[in-house]
């Protein structure tokens, strides 16, 4: 369920409990490249846009990296999937309140300043969201949303900065897990997310090169 809220909130839960568990071994790695990116893309991202828009348009724009992000984590799914099944105890407080406090303050910052820059200084929202991304997708899915219902930025545009966040988002849990202390989980977090996230920068190229 803490996927459904900050991806990068259960990428360090998971971490944590592979260092105090080492027994889970590659159950952790594949499981924050996957469990904490599929509800990432599809919920965080595009559902929350589409709700906030009520826009096929942008649906119809993001379609080609959600494919290719769904696709890629399906893939590491089918390749770790015999890992994924491993049991092992629970955190006492998987997501702590201290967690959900923070993700709301983060959330009023991403869309304050996302909202200044789209006024102000609209060239930098790709910077702004890239940024955004790593700290809270879903505020920078709201200030998107709130941008392009007042006509400051087009459905495709929408689409182009919310593909940026997305990418940004999923090799940010490569970098994450670098924090662990096993090896080898550190090496399967970094190198698939840094894999899916390329094959997103590729698509995102393809499908806005030139605008």
């Amino acid at each position: 369920m803490g996927a459904l809220i900050t991806g990068t909130t259960i990428t360090f839960v998971l971490i944590s409990l592979g260092n105090r568990f080492k027994k889970v071994g590659k159950a952790v790695a594949y499981n924050i490249v996957v469990t904490a990116s599929i509800p990432m893309v599809l919920i965080q991202a595009l559902l929350v846009i589409y709700i906030l828009t009520f826009s096929l348009k942008i649906v119809y724009y993001m379609t080609p990296i959600v494919l290719v992000s769904i696709i890629s984590l399906l893939i590491v799914y089918i390749k770790g999937r015999k890992y994924m099944s491993i049991k092992s105890e629970r955190p006492n407080t998987p997501f702590p309140l201290v967690k959900t406090l923070e993700f709301a303050i983060v959330f009023f910052i991403v869309l304050s300043v996302s909202r200044i820059v789209g006024a102000v200084a609209p060239n930098l929202l790709v910077v702004d969201m890239f940024l955004a991304a790593l700290a809270n997708i879903v505020g920078a899915a709201f200030a998107l949303g709130s941008l392009y219902l007042n006509h400051q930025i087009s459905a495709s545009y929408t689409a182009m900065l919310l593909g940026i966040s997305i990418f940004a988002a999923v090799i940010e849990k490569g970098f994450i897990g670098l924090i662990s202390k096993n090896k080898e989980r550190r090496r399967l977090v970094f190198s698939y997310s840094m894999t899916v996230g390329l094959a997103l920068l590729v698509t995102l190229f393809i499908q806005y090169h030139g605008i």
